[in-house]
């Protein structure tokens, strides 16, 4: 008999390595990381103000003003809320919700993957508060209060940042591909992009032209990841590209980087039965469009 005995509980040393893991370590795309958490938050907080279906606004950075902006219309936050949202990991409100794509408290923080600081502003109760993310002297992440002004600005969140000239053209080239994931698409300096429309759709699967790429994907809430070869080498029944599944959100896990999703039994076996399911949709969609030719 082996008795178990001066349990020692492990814990997380708050210093500039760690802050360093869980933000500039975490994403191996910086760019597009904190384009997708950002627009993913805005995304959400439209969920939950119960208006899904208004787009956010989007300024993309140019060489006169080299700023990106994402302002939300949602719920807006009080000041504890700010204060908790952002100067907290892993915490998350979004945890015990399906309607929501966030849930690991990790998406606020992305904009100190690419840049040392951004800004907020909190729209609410007729007022503008603004506050400042940044690293100190120590790398390690701060929040300050700026100030509080007078405001007739619609209720939400704006945050911003400055961006490096040489990475103006690619936030562009991102942000066009991203917006395509989003129903409806944000308004992007002024313009609201078409999201591109799927020729056939069933439950569970989309499929488009190839417009749309070459890789079988598949899109959760507002995020489309490419399905792991290590899962679709293995398929039996392999569908055409470019053809996606759309999974309920909270059906598949992802990397907390939000960049892919995770190769283990349970994703395997959903896309596996997905995958099923949407070829024997698609052939029958195929079979009644052949047979209502003339």
């Amino acid at each position: 008999v082996t008795n178990v005995s001066d349990i020692a509980s492990f814990s997380i040393a708050t210093n500039a390595k760690a802050f360093r893991v869980l933000m500039s370590q975490l994403y191996t795309d910086k760019v597009t990381a904190a384009i997708r958490e950002l627009w993913t938050n805005a995304y959400d907080a439209h969920v939950e103000a119960g208006c899904a279906s208004t787009p956010f606004d989007v300024q993309l950075p140019t060489l006169l003003n080299p700023v990106f902006v994402v302002r939300d219309y949602g719920i807006s936050m009080t000041d504890d809320q700010v204060r908790n949202l952002y100067t907290t990991f892993f915490s998350s409100s979004k945890e015990t919700t399906n309607d929501q794509v966030g849930m690991l408290g990790l998406g606020s923080k992305a904009p100190l993957a690419y840049s040392d600081h951004f800004n907020i502003r909190v729209f609410m109760d007729g007022e503008c508060r603004v506050y400042m993310v940044g690293l100190d002297e120590h790398e390690v992440p701060f929040l300050a209060s700026v100030g509080a002004m007078p405001s007739d600005e619609p209720r939400g969140v704006e945050i911003s940042f400055a961006v490096q000239l040489d990475d103006i053209e690619r936030f562009t080239q991102t942000a066009t591909t991203i917006a395509g994931w989003f129903q409806p698409a944000p308004v992007i300096n002024g313009v609201q992009p078409e999201s591109p429309k799927p020729l056939a759709s069933g439950a569970l699967w989309e499929f488009y032209d190839k417009s749309a790429g070459s890789t079988i994907t598949i899109r959760q809430g507002c995020v489309v990841y490419e399905i792991p070869y290590a899962i679709t080498n293995n398929l039996r029944q392999r569908p055409i590209a470019p053809f996606r599944l759309v999974a309920p959100i909270g059906a598949i896990k992802v990397a907390a980087s939000r960049e892919q999703i995770e190769v283990d039994a349970a994703n395997t076996t959903w896309i596996t039965e997905a995958v099923k399911q949407a070829n024997a949709e698609f052939l029958a969609a195929m079979l009644t469009a052949v047979e209502v030719i003339p």
